[in-house]
């Protein structure tokens, strides 16, 4: 499944009006250069791909080919800035 993908770092979660539907936020230590891969993923990925899955949050998934944990699950209409698409599975 092709999706849209956007890159953020841990403070835009103090500055984004929202918060996760499942999960939690993004924090420091995740920005560093050891930290594993993680993926915050919108809602519409989240009912389209994984069934509305609430057991979705500490899984991996592949995104653009490479594992990622899924920390949260956004609601849907954020204006987060976006990259080109990807795959996910």
């Amino acid at each position: 499944e092709r999706a849209t993908l956007g890159e953020l770092r841990p403070p835009a979660f103090r500055v984004v009006p929202a918060v996760p539907l499942l999960g939690r936020p993004l924090v420091e230590s995740e920005e560093q250069a050891h930290a594993a891969s993680v993926a915050v993923i919108g809602e519409a990925l989240w009912h389209s791909r994984f069934n509305r899955d609430p057991r979705i949050v500490g899984r991996t998934a592949a995104i653009g080919g490479e594992a990622h944990t899924i920390p949260a699950v956004m609601p849907g209409g954020l204006g987060f800035p976006r990259n080109e698409a990807s795959s996910v599975a």
